[in-house]
Parts: C-alpha cells; structure tokens; sequence
C-alpha cells in the first residue's frame, strides 16, 4: 500500500509539472498543447484525477450573447487580463467526461496576464512571480482579431500558431472562450474552455 501511494503521490507530481508546460503554450501553441494533453489525459485517469463533467451554478457563467462586435473589442482592449479557469471537456460515445486543470496549475503562471491593444497586436505578461527568474517578462506577442459577427476570437502568435475561440461570455469584466477539436488518437472530441476577468 505504501508503495501504491507513493507511486499515486510521484504520478500526481508530475502532473503538476505537465500542466505548468502546458499552461504556457496554451494561447501561443495550441498544437503542442494538444499533445501534452493527450499524454495528460492519461496520467489523469492513473492517479484518480478523473473528474466527471457538470455545469456551473454560477450565475457569471450565463452567456451575454447580445454584446455587440464594438463593445466586445471595447471590453478586451480597455483592460489587463487574467486567467481564471481552464477545463478540457473529452467525449467519448455521447459521455462527457470534464478535467478541471486550473487547481494544478502553479501559482507562478496563474497571475501571468493577456492585453489586446486597439492595433490588433496582444502581448502576454509573466505577471509578479516568475517560473524562471532569469526568462522574459514577456512570454509572448502576436495579433488578434474577432470573426465579422464577434463569434469567434482568433489569436495568431509570432511564431505562426492560430487558436481560434468561440466566445460563450464577454463583458468587461470578465470572457469565458472554448474550442472543438476530435482527437483521433484517442476517439473522442475535446472541447477546451478557458476564463479571464478583467484587473
């Protein structure tokens, strides 16, 4: 029994450390993102991570849907953003199956910030505390633009990598974004969302 704990205590540890590499890359790579969550999902289910899905009750998760394309890029252009949440929903014949990664994620990326300036450039910040004291201040930069209907936010890093994020919430105060992709490899759909409220 010890032994199964310790080995349930170093899978755990990883975990910590995988979610900290994909928390970095999750806006500028998705690609690779979703690799790592791939390996992930696994490691998950091993250490007795595995989260069934549900709905929040709160009442900040309704969708505004009635915002405007104007007042959506007023809201992301007059202020700093900060990640809040971040979910991978997997399913698999019809079962959703919801993966709460924003607790594991270590404290120096969770006050890293996001700013969308009006030229359409955003440049995301390693916030108060650094992960590597001797990296960057700037994790990273590229450019951003809303679908002609402000359904969709696309983000287009320097290094080439698109992500694009349907908007379930946006005010000023706070945007709730997620993504469809299948996975092949593993024969399910993933639905990632992610959360930011405004400092």
């Amino acid at each position: 029994m010890r032994r199964l704990g310790r080995a349930r205590f170093v899978i755990r540890q990883f975990i910590v450390i995988k979610i900290g590499y994909v928390w970095q890359n999750f806006t500028i790579q998705p690609k690779l993102m979703a690799q790592h969550l791939r390996f992930l999902t696994v490691l998950l289910v091993l250490s007795g991570l595995w989260l069934a899905g549900c709905g929040s009750s709160d009442k900040d998760d309704i969708p505004a849907p009635n915002t405007t394309l104007t007042e959506r890029t007023a809201f992301l252009t007059q202020a700093t953003w900060i990640q809040t949440g971040s979910t991978t929903t997997d399913i698999k014949d019809g079962v959703p199956t919801r993966y709460n990664l924003f607790p594991y994620a270590p404290l120096c990326l969770r006050d890293n910030t996001m700013m969308f300036h009006p030229d359409k450039t955003y440049d995301s910040d390693e916030g108060q505390t650094r992960c590597d004291s001797t990296a960057s201040q700037t994790i990273n930069t590229g450019t951003w633009a809303f679908k002609p209907d402000g359904s969709e936010l696309i983000i287009t890093s320097k290094q080439g990598n698109v992500a694009h994020w349907k908007v379930v919430k946006f005010t000023a105060t706070q945007h709730v974004l997620t993504r469809t992709a299948p996975v092949p490899s593993l024969g399910i759909t993933r639905i990632d969302t992610v959360s930011y409220r405004a400092l």
